[in-house]
C-alpha cells in the first residue's frame, strides 16, 4: 500500500532476503518522527568481547535490545568463534535462540543437538544446557530473553 499512513511513510519498494529456512523482508526506508518504534541495524552496534571463564575460544556480543529500550525482553546477536562455547548454565526465564550463520551445538547435560542457519531453539527456564560452535565452523545466533532473567552458571 504505496503512501502516507500517519508518521510512517509506507513504500511498495522491500527487500526480500533468505535466512536459512526464514525469509526476512523489510522496507526499504521507514522514518520514525515522533514514533517510539527502533530499527536496529546490528552493523552499527558496538561489539563486545566476553572475556569472562565461563567462555572457551572468541565469542563476541552485540547488544541490540536492551535495558534502556523495551520492558519486556533483552536480546543479542552472539558470535562463536569455531569451537568455542560456554559453560553450563540455566536461566531464570525461558531463552529463545535463532540462528543467523554457521553451525553449532545446543546440549543438556545428556544429549547434544547440531543446529544451523534458520534453526529457531526453545530453552525453557531452569533447563541446564550449553550452547557454541561446531568445530570447523563459527556460529551465530540471536539471543532472547526477558529482562529480569539471571544466567545461574555451573562448573
Amino acid at each position: 500500500m504505496p503512501g502516507n499512513h500517519g508518521q510512517v511513510s509506507i513504500r511498495p519498494a522491500f527487500s526480500p532476503v533468505q535466512c536459512g529456512v526464514m525469509t526476512v523482508i523489510w522496507v526499504s526506508t521507514l522514518p520514525l518522527k515522533g514514533g517510539k518504534m527502533k530499527i536496529i541495524r546490528p552493523s552499527e552496534v558496538k561489539i563486545e568481547e566476553e572475556n569472562r571463564p565461563v567462555f572457551s575460544g572468541k565469542v563476541t556480543r552485540r547488544a541490540l535490545i536492551g535495558t534502556d529500550m523495551g520492558k519486556n525482553f533483552n536480546a543479542g546477536i552472539v558470535h562463536w568463534a569455531a569451537g568455542s562455547r560456554c559453560k553450563l548454565n540455566t536461566h531464570t526465564s525461558d531463552q529463545i535462540l535463532i540462528v543467523t550463520a554457521g553451525k553449532g551445538i545446543i546440549a543438556t547435560e545428556k544429549q547434544e543437538f547440531s543446529v544451523g542457519t534458520g534453526d529457531v531453539i526453545f530453552i525453557p527456564a531452569g533447563e541446564s544446557h550449553w550452547h557454541g560452535a561446531a568445530k570447523g565452523s563459527s556460529f551465530s545466533h540471536i539471543s532472547i530473553l526477558t529482562k529480569e532473567s539471571q544466567t545461574l552458571w555451573q562448573d
